[in-house]
Protein backbone atom coordinates (compact mmCIF):
# COMPACT_ATOMS: atom_id res chain seq x y z
CA UNK A 1 0.00 0.00 0.00
CA UNK A 2 2.88 2.33 0.88
CA UNK A 3 4.46 1.59 -2.48
CA UNK A 4 1.26 2.54 -4.31
CA UNK A 5 1.04 5.81 -2.36
CA UNK A 6 4.65 6.65 -3.19
CA UNK A 7 4.13 5.82 -6.87
CA UNK A 8 0.93 7.93 -6.99
CA UNK A 9 2.67 10.88 -5.33
CA UNK A 10 5.50 10.67 -7.85
CA UNK A 11 3.19 10.40 -10.88
CA UNK A 12 0.87 13.20 -9.72
CA UNK A 13 3.80 15.46 -8.91
CA UNK A 14 5.42 14.85 -12.31
CA UNK A 15 2.09 15.35 -14.09
CA UNK A 16 1.44 18.63 -12.31
CA UNK A 17 4.94 19.85 -13.08
CA UNK A 18 4.49 19.01 -16.77
CA UNK A 19 1.13 20.82 -16.78
CA UNK A 20 2.74 23.94 -15.28
CA UNK A 21 5.42 23.95 -17.99
CA UNK A 22 2.73 23.51 -20.65
CA UNK A 23 0.64 26.33 -19.13
CA UNK A 24 3.68 28.62 -19.13
CA UNK A 25 4.19 27.94 -22.84
CA UNK A 26 0.54 28.83 -23.53
CA UNK A 27 0.85 32.08 -21.57
CA UNK A 28 3.91 33.01 -23.64
CA UNK A 29 2.25 32.07 -26.95
CA UNK A 30 2.09 35.13 -29.22
CA UNK A 31 -0.69 33.84 -31.47
CA UNK A 32 -4.16 35.38 -31.48
CA UNK A 33 -6.18 34.17 -28.46
CA UNK A 34 -8.98 32.80 -30.67
CA UNK A 35 -6.47 30.58 -32.46
CA UNK A 36 -5.10 29.26 -29.16
CA UNK A 37 -8.58 28.60 -27.78
CA UNK A 38 -9.53 26.82 -31.00
CA UNK A 39 -6.60 24.46 -30.56
CA UNK A 40 -7.94 23.34 -27.16
CA UNK A 41 -11.66 23.22 -27.99
CA UNK A 42 -11.85 19.40 -27.90
CA UNK A 43 -10.06 19.22 -24.54
CA UNK A 44 -12.27 21.99 -23.15
CA UNK A 45 -15.41 20.11 -24.20
CA UNK A 46 -14.19 16.90 -22.54
CA UNK A 47 -13.29 18.69 -19.29
CA UNK A 48 -16.64 20.50 -19.22
CA UNK A 49 -18.39 17.16 -19.70
CA UNK A 50 -16.59 15.75 -16.66
CA UNK A 51 -17.48 18.83 -14.62
CA UNK A 52 -21.16 18.49 -15.58
CA UNK A 53 -21.09 14.86 -14.39
CA UNK A 54 -19.64 15.98 -11.05
CA UNK A 55 -22.20 18.77 -10.70
CA UNK A 56 -25.05 16.35 -11.49
CA UNK A 57 -23.75 13.97 -8.83
CA UNK A 58 -23.58 16.83 -6.35
CA UNK A 59 -27.08 17.99 -7.22
CA UNK A 60 -28.60 14.54 -6.90
CA UNK A 61 -26.78 13.29 -3.79
CA UNK A 62 -25.03 16.12 -1.91
CA UNK A 63 -26.85 19.43 -2.40
CA UNK A 64 -28.81 20.85 0.52
CA UNK A 65 -31.14 23.03 -1.58
CA UNK A 66 -32.77 20.23 -3.59
CA UNK A 67 -36.54 20.56 -3.93
CA UNK A 68 -38.82 17.55 -4.20
CA UNK A 69 -40.74 17.74 -7.47
CA UNK A 70 -43.75 16.28 -5.65
CA UNK A 71 -43.87 19.33 -3.36
CA UNK A 72 -44.28 21.75 -6.31
CA UNK A 73 -47.60 22.71 -7.87
CA UNK A 74 -47.81 24.74 -11.06
CA UNK A 75 -50.51 27.42 -10.99
CA UNK A 76 -50.14 29.16 -14.35
CA UNK A 77 -47.55 29.92 -17.00
CA UNK A 78 -46.29 33.50 -16.76
CA UNK A 79 -43.51 33.48 -19.33
CA UNK A 80 -41.86 31.39 -22.00
CA UNK A 81 -38.65 31.52 -23.98
CA UNK A 82 -36.68 29.44 -26.46
CA UNK A 83 -35.18 27.20 -23.79
CA UNK A 84 -37.36 27.67 -20.71
CA UNK A 85 -40.79 28.35 -19.25
CA UNK A 86 -41.66 30.25 -16.09
CA UNK A 87 -44.68 29.43 -13.91
CA UNK A 88 -46.38 30.93 -10.91
CA UNK A 89 -46.26 28.00 -8.51
CA UNK A 90 -46.63 26.80 -4.93
CA UNK A 91 -43.84 25.11 -3.00
CA UNK A 92 -44.33 23.96 0.58
CA UNK A 93 -47.30 26.32 0.96
CA UNK A 94 -45.29 29.28 -0.36
CA UNK A 95 -45.93 31.30 -3.54
CA UNK A 96 -42.88 30.98 -5.80
CA UNK A 97 -41.70 31.41 -9.37
CA UNK A 98 -40.73 28.15 -11.07
CA UNK A 99 -38.31 28.21 -14.00
CA UNK A 100 -38.22 25.02 -16.06
CA UNK A 101 -35.05 24.88 -18.17
CA UNK A 102 -34.56 22.54 -21.12
CA UNK A 103 -31.11 20.94 -21.10
CA UNK A 104 -29.00 20.21 -24.17
CA UNK A 105 -25.48 18.73 -24.29
CA UNK A 106 -24.09 21.99 -25.68
CA UNK A 107 -25.58 24.12 -22.88
CA UNK A 108 -25.36 21.82 -19.85
CA UNK A 109 -22.09 23.31 -18.59
CA UNK A 110 -23.30 26.93 -18.79
CA UNK A 111 -26.63 26.05 -17.14
CA UNK A 112 -24.91 24.46 -14.15
CA UNK A 113 -22.40 27.32 -14.02
CA UNK A 114 -25.34 29.75 -13.80
CA UNK A 115 -26.86 27.65 -11.03
CA UNK A 116 -23.62 28.03 -9.05
CA UNK A 117 -23.80 31.79 -9.62
CA UNK A 118 -27.35 31.93 -8.28
CA UNK A 119 -26.34 29.91 -5.23
CA UNK A 120 -23.42 32.20 -4.40
CA UNK A 121 -25.33 35.51 -4.48
CA UNK A 122 -26.89 36.78 -1.26
CA UNK A 123 -28.07 40.38 -1.54
CA UNK A 124 -31.35 42.02 -0.58
CA UNK A 125 -31.82 43.35 -4.13
CA UNK A 126 -31.01 40.14 -6.01
CA UNK A 127 -33.65 37.49 -6.62
CA UNK A 128 -33.22 34.64 -4.13
CA UNK A 129 -32.90 31.01 -5.17
CA UNK A 130 -35.17 28.83 -3.01
CA UNK A 131 -34.51 25.37 -4.40
CA UNK A 132 -33.50 23.30 -7.41
CA UNK A 133 -34.53 19.98 -8.90
CA UNK A 134 -33.16 17.80 -11.72
CA UNK A 135 -35.99 15.68 -13.01
CA UNK A 136 -37.78 14.18 -16.00
CA UNK A 137 -41.16 14.94 -14.43
CA UNK A 138 -43.11 18.19 -14.66
CA UNK A 139 -44.84 19.20 -11.40
CA UNK A 140 -48.60 18.81 -11.16
CA UNK A 141 -50.93 21.57 -12.31
CA UNK A 142 -53.26 22.96 -9.67
CA UNK A 143 -56.50 20.95 -9.73
CA UNK A 144 -54.82 17.99 -11.46
CA UNK A 145 -53.02 15.43 -9.30
CA UNK A 146 -50.92 13.90 -12.08
CA UNK A 147 -47.32 14.87 -12.83
CA UNK A 148 -46.33 14.99 -16.50
CA UNK A 149 -43.65 12.58 -17.76
CA UNK A 150 -41.10 14.38 -19.94
CA UNK A 151 -39.01 12.97 -22.77
CA UNK A 152 -35.82 14.37 -21.26
CA UNK A 153 -34.53 15.80 -17.99
CA UNK A 154 -35.10 19.42 -17.01
CA UNK A 155 -33.53 21.73 -14.47
CA UNK A 156 -36.22 23.21 -12.20
CA UNK A 157 -35.24 26.32 -10.26
CA UNK A 158 -37.44 27.96 -7.63
CA UNK A 159 -37.19 31.70 -6.97
CA UNK A 160 -39.04 34.27 -4.91
CA UNK A 161 -42.28 35.20 -6.63
CA UNK A 162 -42.48 38.85 -7.69
CA UNK A 163 -45.36 41.05 -8.82
CA UNK A 164 -44.10 42.49 -12.12
CA UNK A 165 -40.97 43.61 -13.94
CA UNK A 166 -39.68 47.18 -13.90
CA UNK A 167 -40.20 47.80 -17.62
CA UNK A 168 -43.88 46.92 -17.48
CA UNK A 169 -44.44 48.83 -14.25
CA UNK A 170 -42.57 51.98 -15.28
CA UNK A 171 -43.88 52.28 -18.83
CA UNK A 172 -47.47 51.94 -17.56
CA UNK A 173 -47.09 54.49 -14.74
CA UNK A 174 -46.36 58.01 -16.09
CA UNK A 175 -46.35 59.37 -12.54
CA UNK A 176 -43.01 57.64 -11.96
CA UNK A 177 -41.32 58.98 -15.11
CA UNK A 178 -39.14 61.92 -14.03
CA UNK A 179 -38.44 62.90 -17.62
CA UNK A 180 -42.13 63.49 -18.29
CA UNK A 181 -42.95 65.54 -15.17
CA UNK A 182 -42.03 69.12 -14.35
CA UNK A 183 -39.42 69.55 -11.62
CA UNK A 184 -41.90 71.11 -9.20
CA UNK A 185 -44.23 68.09 -9.42
CA UNK A 186 -41.84 65.16 -9.55
CA UNK A 187 -41.27 64.45 -5.84
CA UNK A 188 -42.85 61.00 -6.00
CA UNK A 189 -41.15 60.17 -9.30
CA UNK A 190 -37.75 61.35 -8.03
CA UNK A 191 -38.12 59.21 -4.93
CA UNK A 192 -38.97 56.19 -7.10
CA UNK A 193 -35.99 56.85 -9.40
CA UNK A 194 -33.53 57.24 -6.53
CA UNK A 195 -34.80 54.27 -4.54
CA UNK A 196 -34.93 51.98 -7.57
CA UNK A 197 -31.68 53.18 -9.12
CA UNK A 198 -29.79 52.81 -5.84
CA UNK A 199 -31.05 49.26 -5.38
CA UNK A 200 -30.03 48.24 -8.92
CA UNK A 201 -26.58 49.86 -8.65
CA UNK A 202 -26.03 48.27 -5.24
CA UNK A 203 -26.87 44.83 -6.64
CA UNK A 204 -24.66 45.45 -9.67
CA UNK A 205 -21.74 46.59 -7.51
CA UNK A 206 -22.11 43.43 -5.40
CA UNK A 207 -22.12 41.15 -8.47
CA UNK A 208 -18.97 42.81 -9.84
CA UNK A 209 -17.34 42.69 -6.41
CA UNK A 210 -17.95 38.92 -6.41
CA UNK A 211 -16.07 38.76 -9.71
CA UNK A 212 -19.06 38.07 -11.96
CA UNK A 213 -20.53 39.69 -15.07
CA UNK A 214 -24.32 40.00 -15.21
CA UNK A 215 -24.66 40.08 -19.03
CA UNK A 216 -28.35 41.07 -19.15
CA UNK A 217 -28.85 44.39 -17.39
CA UNK A 218 -32.18 45.75 -18.63
CA UNK A 219 -35.47 46.96 -17.18
CA UNK A 220 -37.35 43.72 -17.81
CA UNK A 221 -34.77 41.78 -15.78
CA UNK A 222 -35.47 43.91 -12.72
CA UNK A 223 -38.44 42.63 -10.73
CA UNK A 224 -40.59 44.25 -8.06
CA UNK A 225 -41.77 42.35 -4.99
CA UNK A 226 -44.13 44.37 -2.82
CA UNK A 227 -42.31 47.49 -4.02
CA UNK A 228 -38.84 46.04 -3.31
CA UNK A 229 -36.36 45.82 -6.17
CA UNK A 230 -35.06 42.34 -7.09
CA UNK A 231 -32.49 42.03 -9.87
CA UNK A 232 -32.60 38.72 -11.73
CA UNK A 233 -29.40 36.70 -11.41
CA UNK A 234 -26.53 36.79 -13.93
CA UNK A 235 -26.23 34.63 -17.01
CA UNK A 236 -23.10 33.07 -18.49
CA UNK A 237 -24.23 33.89 -22.04
CA UNK A 238 -24.03 37.53 -23.23
CA UNK A 239 -26.80 38.85 -25.47
CA UNK A 240 -24.98 39.43 -28.77
CA UNK A 241 -28.01 39.87 -31.01
CA UNK A 242 -26.97 42.98 -32.98
CA UNK A 243 -30.18 42.94 -35.03
CA UNK A 244 -32.34 43.91 -32.05
CA UNK A 245 -33.36 47.45 -33.00
CA UNK A 246 -35.14 47.99 -29.67
CA UNK A 247 -31.84 47.94 -27.78
CA UNK A 248 -28.95 50.39 -27.55
CA UNK A 249 -25.88 48.18 -27.86
CA UNK A 250 -22.33 48.63 -26.58
CA UNK A 251 -19.58 48.92 -29.22
CA UNK A 252 -17.91 45.72 -28.01
CA UNK A 253 -21.18 43.81 -28.48
CA UNK A 254 -21.38 45.02 -32.08
CA UNK A 255 -17.78 43.97 -32.59
CA UNK A 256 -18.34 40.57 -30.86
CA UNK A 257 -15.31 40.99 -28.60
CA UNK A 258 -14.19 41.96 -25.10
CA UNK A 259 -17.60 41.70 -23.42
CA UNK A 260 -17.30 42.04 -19.64
CA UNK A 261 -18.09 44.16 -16.57
CA UNK A 262 -17.67 47.33 -18.63
CA UNK A 263 -20.50 46.09 -20.88
CA UNK A 264 -22.71 45.77 -17.79
CA UNK A 265 -21.89 49.42 -17.01
CA UNK A 266 -22.83 50.48 -20.54
CA UNK A 267 -26.19 48.73 -20.13
CA UNK A 268 -26.63 50.10 -16.62
CA UNK A 269 -26.30 53.62 -18.01
CA UNK A 270 -28.99 52.82 -20.56
CA UNK A 271 -31.23 51.36 -17.84
CA UNK A 272 -30.88 54.54 -15.73
CA UNK A 273 -31.74 56.70 -18.75
CA UNK A 274 -34.87 54.62 -19.39
CA UNK A 275 -35.72 54.69 -15.67
CA UNK A 276 -35.64 58.51 -15.78
CA UNK A 277 -37.51 59.05 -19.05
CA UNK A 278 -39.88 56.08 -18.99
CA UNK A 279 -39.20 54.96 -22.54
CA UNK A 280 -36.69 52.86 -24.48
CA UNK A 281 -33.36 54.52 -25.19
CA UNK A 282 -33.33 53.25 -28.77
CA UNK A 283 -36.32 55.47 -29.56
CA UNK A 284 -34.26 58.60 -28.87
CA UNK A 285 -31.12 57.72 -30.77
CA UNK A 286 -29.95 57.61 -34.33
CA UNK A 287 -30.50 54.09 -35.66
CA UNK A 288 -26.97 54.07 -37.11
CA UNK A 289 -25.38 50.74 -36.14
CA UNK A 290 -21.73 51.54 -36.81
CA UNK A 291 -19.30 50.25 -34.20
CA UNK A 292 -17.00 53.25 -34.75
CA UNK A 293 -19.48 56.10 -34.37
CA UNK A 294 -22.12 55.33 -31.79
CA UNK A 295 -24.75 57.93 -31.00
CA UNK A 296 -26.23 57.80 -27.54
CA UNK A 297 -29.54 58.87 -26.00
CA UNK A 298 -29.86 62.55 -25.15
CA UNK A 299 -29.66 63.32 -21.42
CA UNK A 300 -30.34 67.01 -21.98
CA UNK A 301 -33.80 66.96 -23.52
CA UNK A 302 -36.79 68.69 -21.93
CA UNK A 303 -37.16 67.76 -18.24
CA UNK A 304 -33.57 66.54 -18.30
CA UNK A 305 -31.57 64.69 -15.67
CA UNK A 306 -29.64 66.74 -13.11
CA UNK A 307 -26.28 67.75 -14.57
CA UNK A 308 -24.09 65.51 -12.38
CA UNK A 309 -26.28 62.47 -12.98
CA UNK A 310 -26.38 63.12 -16.74
CA UNK A 311 -22.59 63.40 -16.85
CA UNK A 312 -22.07 60.06 -15.09
CA UNK A 313 -24.75 58.27 -17.14
CA UNK A 314 -23.20 59.53 -20.36
CA UNK A 315 -19.78 58.34 -19.20
CA UNK A 316 -21.23 54.81 -19.09
CA UNK A 317 -21.41 54.97 -22.89
CA UNK A 318 -17.75 55.83 -23.43
CA UNK A 319 -16.42 54.24 -26.61
CA UNK A 320 -13.38 53.08 -24.66
CA UNK A 321 -14.62 50.57 -22.02
CA UNK A 322 -11.75 51.55 -19.70
CA UNK A 323 -13.18 55.08 -19.41
CA UNK A 324 -16.54 53.91 -18.04
CA UNK A 325 -17.24 54.33 -14.30
CA UNK A 326 -17.92 51.46 -11.94
CA UNK A 327 -21.25 50.79 -10.25
CA UNK A 328 -20.10 52.39 -6.99
CA UNK A 329 -19.78 55.81 -8.67
CA UNK A 330 -23.26 55.51 -10.15
CA UNK A 331 -24.60 54.50 -6.74
CA UNK A 332 -22.95 57.58 -5.20
CA UNK A 333 -24.39 59.98 -7.79
CA UNK A 334 -27.92 58.61 -7.48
Amino acid sequence: MRGIDQMSACIVSSSMQADMVYLESILNDTRDSSEIVGEFTDIKTIVQGHLVSLKLFGLQYLAKDVANCGDITRCKEIGTGKHSEVYAARYLEKDVALKVIKLYPATMFSRFAELELFRSLHHENILSLLGVCYTDMLPVVVGNGMREQLSSFRLLILFDKCDTNLEEYLFNNPNFQCGNISQTSRTEASDFFCRTGQAICSAMFYIHWKGYVHNKIQLKNVLLQNGKVKLCGPTCTPDTNIDNVTKFLAPEVLAHQNIGKHTDIFNLGTLLWELWYGRRAAVDMNKERSATSRPHPDCNTKLAMPENLARVVQSCWAQNPEERPDASLLLKEI
